[in-house]
């Protein structure tokens, strides 16, 4: 109700301003001052209604809030939200995030999982960086096509793709989802022909010496994966050196 009245009374004050220069100035003058306060309020509304949107958004939910696109392209070259991805934007008045291209991903798309390196690198089980954000969907769906950030999607079993999923913080208060510790070492091995053997290796021996380190997972996950043999051999030989 208190923001209904002030509109009305503002909307009063602006009529006012424009008969008093009618009188004043004339018609043509007192034109050009309405036209400049329909600017102004338009551009207050899509202020307001940017505020009420979350902290990252999509251009998609920026348009359900009212928004123009049109409005948000000029609030991004003005400096007020940061385009992370295609379609995807960020408040500058935000927390920074800490994983921006993990942060972009989960919004272009939500089902895909971090994994494998890039996985490893959000663990500390790597010091690889990866070229592209390397990602997995389940076979048989659309794999996403993003330009930035670049991606490399994995196409996996529908039926053991959720095993050892997990969530990180990107942003404050914002998460994406990730493979956990044991089930990246575990995919790093069955990968190991094309990531390397040397990568698996200090994954693993990584994941072994922290104290959250848990084996039994690491044997289930690498027999519903189908690798529990190397995997085994693995956790042998680097427990005995």
């Amino acid at each position: 109700m208190l923001v209904e009245q002030v509109d009305r009374v503002d909307a009063e004050v602006a009529q006012a301003v424009v008969d008093h220069l009618t009188d004043v100035a004339g018609p043509r003058v007192a034109l050009e001052a309405e036209q400049l306060l329909t600017r102004i309020a338009k551009a207050a509304k899509t202020s307001k209604e940017r505020v009420r949107l979350p902290p990252t958004f999509t251009t998609g939910q920026a348009r359900a809030a009212g928004v123009h696109p049109r409005d948000l392209y000029a609030a991004r070259d003005g400096g007020e939200l940061v385009e992370l991805s295609r379609g995807v934007f960020r408040r500058t008045d935000a927390p920074a995030a800490t994983y921006p291209d993990l942060l972009a991903i989960s919004q272009r798309a939500p089902r895909a999982v971090v994994c494998l390196l890039s996985a490893a690198a959000v663990h500390d089980l790597t010091d690889e960086i990866p070229m592209a954000v390397q990602i997995a969907v389940p076979r048989r769906t659309w794999p996403p096509k993003l330009d930035h950030p670049p991606v490399e999607v994995f196409l996996w079993d529908p039926t053991t793709f959720e095993l050892g999923l997990d969530t990180v913080e990107v942003a404050p208060g914002e998460r994406a989802r990730i493979y956990s510790p044991g089930r990246t070492v575990v995919d790093l091995v069955r990968m190991r022909h094309k990531l390397g053997e040397s990568v698996a290796h200090v994954a693993m021996r990584r994941y072994l010496s922290r104290r959250d380190a848990r084996i039994a997972d690491l044997m289930a996950y690498a027999k519903a994966l189908d690798v529990l043999g190397p995997v085994r051999a693995v956790v042998d030989v680097l427990s005995a050196s």
